[in-house]
Formats: structure tokens, sequence, C-alpha cells
């Protein structure tokens, strides 16, 4: 019995640390949501893609390590269909993917950000760790809410066959998130707060 009881604490052990890349390099895609005639989430003459376009841009741009590299599922203005970005990922066979999306409601009063990991997914462990990390490594640090971890089944997070997350960064109907989202100084916070903690995966 005791030798079983180690023998789980050794197995418990090494999950807890096998979803942390090993390697000097980590590699991301960040998967901008929408594109082209696709606008997703619009208000007032801004749309979901060109906020998300904008960071995805910014967390390419900014990032100065060489132990990062970030790989985008679209890099201009174009809308490319789930199934497409799906085989890209599958292909770069990165070490997580997080994708960006902004939400919108019919009640102005929802607000703020979300964090989305797939049941579905055969990487669910994984991407629940890393989504895990994500969610704590920005609470407080931004002024948004932010929600508690959830599932949903979106293609991208349940095809995907390395680890996954999707990130839904406010509410373009909620007159605060909007404010917050359409600054491009904040789209810096929002992309250099993502580069920190892909930057603490390796530490």
């Amino acid at each position: 019995m005791k030798k079983l009881m180690k023998l789980s604490i050794v197995v418990l052990v090494f999950l807890c640390f096998a979803f942390i890349p090993k390697n000097d390099k980590i590699t991301v895609v960040i998967d901008a949501a929408h594109g082209g005639s696709d606008l997703g989430a619009t208000m007032n003459g801004f749309s979901e893609k060109e906020i998300v376009s904008s960071i995805a841009q910014k967390i390419e741009n900014l990032n100065l390590n060489s132990n990062i590299e970030i790989l985008l599922t679209r890099s201009d203005d174009q809308n490319i269909p789930n199934q497409e970005r799906v085989a890209f990922i599958n292909a770069m066979k990165p070490d997580l993917v997080i994708s960006l999306h902004v939400n919108a409601s019919k009640n102005s009063e929802f607000n703020g950000l979300e964090v989305f990991v797939s049941e579905k997914s055969t990487e669910y462990l994984a991407s629940k760790e890393f989504a895990s990390k994500f969610h704590a490594s920005i609470t407080n640090k931004m002024p948004l809410k932010i929600h508690p971890l959830k599932n949903a089944n979106f293609l991208i997070l349940r095809r995907s066959d390395v680890p996954a997350m999707l990130v839904e960064l406010g509410y373009l109907s909620n007159q605060n998130d909007k404010a917050y989202l359409e600054n491009k100084d904040n789209q810096i916070e929002i992309a250099q707060n993502i580069l920190t903690f892909v930057a603490n995966l390796k530490s």
C-alpha cells in the first residue's frame, strides 16, 4: 500500500510539471478571430476582427525574447475558415494556442474578460493547466472584470491537437470594456501581459 501511495505521488508530481515545455524555445500560435468580410462583433465603427488583429500583431512585434516564437494564423485582413486555422495549428505543432476574440451582448451590462477551454479536447488537462496559469497571471493586472475559467466546445479548441485556450477580451457592447479595448495603449498592455505569461512558462 505504501509503495502504491508513493507511486501515485510521483505520477501526480509528474503530471503537474508535464504541461510546461522543457525545450529552450516555446512556440505559441496567436489566433486572431474573424477577418475579411467576417467582422465578428461590431459597435459604433469598431469591429472584433480589427481589435484582435491589432493585438495579435502587437504580440508578434513586441516579442524580443529569442526563446519565444510567435506564429499568427492570420497577419492581414482575410477570413480564414476555422478548419484551415486548425490545420495550420496541427501542422505547426506549437506548445500552446491562444485564440483572441471580443464579445458582444444585447445586455450592455455584460462585461469582462473570459477564458475558455474544451473538455472535448484531447489536450484538455494541459489546456486547463495553461489557461489557469494565464487566468492567474492577469487577475488584478487589468482594469477588466476577470470571469472564472469556463468550458466551451469551440472548434478551434476541440480540434487542435495541442493545448489551446480561447480568450474573450471584453464586450464591445459594454461602454467601459469598449473604451478599454479600442485604445492602442491598452492593446499594448494586453499584448505585453500575454507575452509575460508566455515568458513565465519557461521560468
